[in-house]
């Protein structure tokens, strides 16, 4: 499995494509503990970009299943089942991309604006 680059090749272009880790390893009869570690360990970035790309085709397959659906060809309840997984599998797969977007809010203070307002608190309670 290590010393074949042509199979790790072939399998970050199927996780590209859509086809999951434990199909992968299932169907080349290895542990799914050892595939994920093999594929994760030594083809880390590789896997990233993989499931960016596979991000990128759930996202179009959403668009198709809605355009099943305005079509009459499939059921609306089916087509929103099969596109809230995609939606999930996207948002892990690609965060950055379709996950939700989270906002924060943060002042920045240094230590010294805080000590300068301390004092001057302390002052504005002297001269009461």
């Amino acid at each position: 499995m290590k010393a074949d680059p042509d199979f790790a090749h072939q399998c970050i272009a199927r996780i590209a494509c859509g086809d999951s880790i434990r199909a992968l390893a299932a169907e080349h009869d290895i542990p799914i503990n050892t595939f994920w570690h093999w594929i994760t360990k030594d083809h880390g970035e590789d896997l990233k970009a993989a499931r960016q790309a596979a991000a990128a085709a759930m996202a179009d397959r959403m668009l198709e299943l809605a355009d099943q659906v305005e079509a009459g060809e499939l059921n609306p309840k089916a087509a929103q089942a099969a596109a809230s997984i995609r939606q999930w599998l996207a948002s892990r797969y690609d965060r950055e991309t379709y996950g939700d977007k989270t906002r924060v809010d943060l002042t920045a203070r240094s230590a010294s604006q805080l000590h300068l307002e301390a004092l001057r608190q302390l002052g504005d309670i002297r001269d009461q």
